[in-house]
């Protein structure tokens, strides 16, 4: 290489330097680095599952979405304001928590753990890299449950129309545990029960709107969809009620 061959590539090298980088990456070199980010989504979906739970631990301890949305601002507060947190690389994972193929190369540049010329890694670089991983990962689950409480409290609004305070939990015990073929039947099942304890606010009419909005799909059985546009029978002491009553019960008493 002659002098203006070398002024060039210093040029170069100094005008965009992740570009010259990426430019002159050898094969060997990026197999390294698809080998690298291979090993980091394996690491980083290991890390998701332990820090979920974690997450989900702290956020138990708390009855109100308050008290979990300030414990949830609270880890975030602590990981972006350390002074090593670049929120340039915010990006690198995406929500799932997989490792950003458009971002890939300018973050390992920037963390260096495969230099110029080079098709061994430099653990301690890829050791800081996989560190901040974590923090992104961290903040990715953090969004997730944000974004759930605020799910919870539409849900917990509109539901609020509906059921009084424990009439909710109730209706969706019934709703997974109670074993009726025709969803009719099922659900006018249950209205009658709620009813029966104090804990449904909705006329039948606006109970029944609120079935077929939210739980359409339930509304099927082997001959295609129900409408569900009145009840399957009026009175509480039809013998189909009857039928369920102790199972109904049952539920009950597992939850109060």
């Amino acid at each position: 290489m002659d002098l203006n061959d070398e002024v060039q590539r210093y040029r170069d090298q100094n005008k965009d330097p992740l570009g010259y980088w990426v430019k002159n990456l050898s094969p060997e070199q990026i197999v390294v680095l698809d080998s690298v980010k291979k090993g980091f989504n394996e690491y980083i979906d290991w890390f998701s599952q332990l820090e979920k739970e974690r997450l989900e631990l702290k956020l138990d301890g708390h009855i109100s979405a308050a008290a979990q949305k300030e414990v949830l601002l609270n880890e975030h507060a602590a990981i972006v304001n350390q002074k090593n947190y670049l929120n340039h690389y915010r990006d690198i994972l995406l929500p799932g928590n997989l490792i950003n193929d458009n971002k890939y190369n300018e973050f390992a540049f920037h963390f260096g753990f495969l230099g110029f010329g080079f098709d061994e890694v430099n653990e301690l670089q890829q050791i800081e890299a996989q560190e901040y991983l974590n923090k992104v990962a961290t903040l990715n689950l953090i969004d997730f449950f944000l974004k759930e409480l605020e799910i919870n409290k539409d849900r917990a609004c509109k539901y609020s129309n509906i059921f009084t305070r424990n009439g909710e939990m109730l209706f969706l015990s019934c709703v997974q545990r109670l074993d009726i073929p025709h969803p009719t039947t099922k659900f006018t099942v249950i209205y009658f029960f709620l009813k029966s304890k104090g804990m449904l606010i909705a006329h039948a009419e606006m109970y029944m709107q609120f079935v077929r909005d939210e739980f359409s799909h339930l509304l099927v059985n082997r001959n295609g969809s129900v409408k569900f546009s009145r009840l399957a029978f009026v009175d509480y002491r039809n013998h189909i009620y009857t039928k369920y009553e102790s199972i109904l019960m049952d539920i009950y008493h597992t939850l109060f």
